[in-house]
């Protein structure tokens, strides 16, 4: 006698489709694996381009002051908003027009500066010429986190008196008069 179709067992040849438990496993602990290694290489990736950032738009900053200056006919400056940390802004001097604006740094991070030759450390500004107003040069030091200090890849960032704008690594470099981070 013959079984109903609705009875008959599934041949040998035809599996269930889908992961076993054990190769589920399996899977998430490779994958587990690969995170724990790649993760703090993934975070100073993010720390370095925190900074690189940063010294962009503090560079961007002093270029749009330098620019306008030289275009307006009048003096330009770059002021912290409160602490060069908090931000900062780009205005003429005698009015309080904002050219330009940044807000504060992600936490952690610090930006440092200093003034030689006359000048304050809490103002950069260039005269209608280009050229810095009252010091004979002006550091920047954009430094890293407190977990993940270092002065070798922090960014040292100088304007010259002529208003020349140049920025490297390493805080740490004996010509830095804004410090080390």
């Amino acid at each position: 006698m013959r079984m109903p179709n609705q009875y008959r067992y599934a041949s040998p040849t035809c599996r269930p489709r889908g992961f076993t438990l054990v190769e589920l496993m399996i899977t998430l602990a490779v994958l587990a694996i690969a995170v724990a290694i790649g993760l703090p290489s993934f975070r100073e990736f993010g720390v370095r381009m925190n900074v690189t950032e940063t010294t962009n738009e503090i560079v961007r900053a002093l270029n749009v002051a330098r620019t306008e200056a030289v275009r307006r006919g009048v003096n330009v400056v770059v002021v912290p908003n409160g602490t060069w940390t908090q931000g900062w802004i780009v205005r003429p001097e005698a009015t309080a027009e904002v050219l330009y604006s940044h807000v504060a740094l992600a936490s952690g991070y610090t930006l440092k500066a200093n003034s030689t030759g006359g000048g304050s450390a809490s103002q950069v500004t260039f005269r209608a010429t280009g050229a810095l107003a009252v010091a004979t040069s002006f550091d920047f030091s954009v430094c890293r986190p407190t977990f993940s200090p270092g002065d070798a890849e922090s960014r040292w960032i100088r304007v010259e008196g002529s208003g020349l704008i140049r920025s490297q690594r390493n805080t740490a470099n004996g010509q830095n008069s804004a410090g080390t981070c």
